[in-house]
């Protein structure tokens, strides 16, 4: 799935720039929440480890995930660094519209 997934993100990217669009776009990619601990109806789990717990629970491995954001209109200074902070899926529009009033 993750394979299926990256070669989709980068068919994304690659038609963003052969098209011109990429210089003003950001791509946000990140998840929900944590993969199922138990087994879901598909009959499948998944390993949150180091974090405990998954979907559905109170614990960070059902609230913790990874994401990233890329684009055109990051700043060089800030491409390819790893920032360690915490953001709730709730932040993303605030956080991007006052970014974008400093830039404006």
């Amino acid at each position: 799935m993750i394979s299926a997934v990256d070669s989709v993100v980068g068919n994304v990217s690659d038609t963003l720039k052969s098209t011109g669009l990429w210089e003003s776009t950001l791509l946000i990619f990140t998840s929900d929440n944590g993969g199922p601990s138990a087994k879901s109806v598909s009959g499948h789990s998944a390993n949150n480890y180091p974090l405990r717990g998954g979907k559905h629970t109170a614990w960070e491995g059902g609230h913790r995930v990874i994401a990233f954001v890329t684009g055109g209109v990051i700043p060089a200074s800030m491409r390819g660094k790893k920032l360690e902070g915490f953001i709730h899926g709730a932040d993303w529009y605030a956080t991007i519209a006052v970014s974008y009033t400093h830039l404006t």
